[in-house]
């Protein structure tokens, strides 16, 4: 759960018993605004979700790569123009990602065989 600095007590106190995460800083239209610490956590779950996602479509581009292709153009791609354009200091999330696509997914999908 995301809240406010001045709410963080509160909100401890309140879920105290339940499997919640309270971290400082407020999402907005599906970015995040918050401290330099609580942006750098962000990012690096940013981050790893986007590596996990790409390793699988790795793994699957050499059983479907038509799928992998459609999903990486149609889906992923919005998210991180998205992300790009809502999120300060997200280069370095971007330069991993482009980083994997370039160098093994899109050789994958260019082996292929049809």
């Amino acid at each position: 759960m995301i809240v406010k600095p001045e709410f963080k007590d509160s909100a401890i106190e309140t879920f105290h018993d339940m499997e919640v995460e309270i971290v400082e800083g407020s999402r907005v239209l599906g970015s995040v605004f918050c401290s330099d610490q609580a942006c750098r956590t962000y990012l690096e779950r940013v981050a790893h979700d986007h590596t996990t996602l790409l390793r699988k479509l790795i793994d699957h581009s050499k059983i479907s790569p038509q799928y992998v292709y459609e999903f990486l153009t149609d889906s992923s791609q919005h998210k991180l123009i998205f992300l790009s354009r809502t999120t300060p200091n997200i280069d370095n999330v971007l330069q991993q990602t482009e980083d994997i696509i370039a160098n093994e997914l899109l050789p994958n999908l260019v082996k292929h065989p049809s």
